[in-house]
């Protein structure tokens, strides 16, 4: 991770900053320092203190949770214009990140430290109705998530994420087992058993981490399936 200084256009055409005028933008670029980050890179770990918020400006984070097992469930993506850490900033007065983030590719964030987000919160409605619509959408992420995690077998949510990858609206292209295990919650082994059992089935084809679907209306079905007692 490196620290540089942020320029006022990188927040150009962000929904957060439309209400600003540019010497607002100078002003807030003055009091932040831009982090840049490579692939794989941590940003924090779960628990640890937070003191900021962090903009993305280019690039994906990736907010997961992991086990002493190494077991990682990913939560979320952020991309361009997503505030990483936006509930506790709001919530808690002694704020600490829910989860670890990495880096998925470049990143470069603007680290915006809290006295600055809640004096810009108090000065501007706009901004603040902006973080709120932000918010929204965050908790209507985390309610799918938690419903497919509690609702769904692992067949079906393997199944779905399958139909996305091939939709072109997967997360990363070619992923492999272990990124595939920690997107829907579970380890590598049961995603290659699954794997095996589908392309059995006649319902994929795979090329080494290439994965093409052969039976879409099969996948379909298993990924309707709300049987969370169904077999793995």
């Amino acid at each position: 991770m490196r620290i540089t200084q942020a320029k006022p256009e990188q927040l150009l055409g962000l929904a957060l900053f439309n209400s600003f005028p540019p010497e607002g933008l100078t002003e807030l670029v003055s009091t932040c320092a831009l982090k840049v980050y490579e692939d794989g890179e941590i940003l924090f770990f779960e628990g640890d203190p937070a003191e900021s918020v962090l903009l993305v400006l280019a690039g994906r984070a990736v907010l997961f949770r992991g086990s002493e097992l190494g077991r990682e469930l990913v939560l979320s993506r952020l991309g361009r214009g997503e505030v990483i850490n936006l509930v506790p900033a709001l919530l808690a007065e002694q704020p600490r990140w829910q989860a670890c983030a990495r880096a998925s590719g470049h990143l470069e964030v603007l680290n915006i430290p809290l006295p600055a987000l809640r004096g810009l919160m108090n000065a501007n409605n706009t901004f603040t109705q902006s973080l709120l619509r932000m918010l929204a959408d965050r908790l209507d992420r985390a309610m799918d998530l938690a419903s497919s995690m509690s609702l769904k077998s692992t067949r079906a949510r393997l199944a779905a994420f399958l139909i996305c990858q091939a939709d072109g609206l997967g997360t990363q292209p070619n992923p492999t087992q272990n990124d595939i295990a920690a997107e829907i919650g579970t380890v590598r082994e049961v995603v290659a058993r699954l794997l095996k059992d589908f392309e059995m089935a006649g319902w994929l084809k795979r090329d080494r981490q290439r994965i093409r679907l052969r039976d879409r209306a099969a996948l379909e079905r298993v990924a309707r399936d709300q049987d969370q007692t169904s077999p793995m």
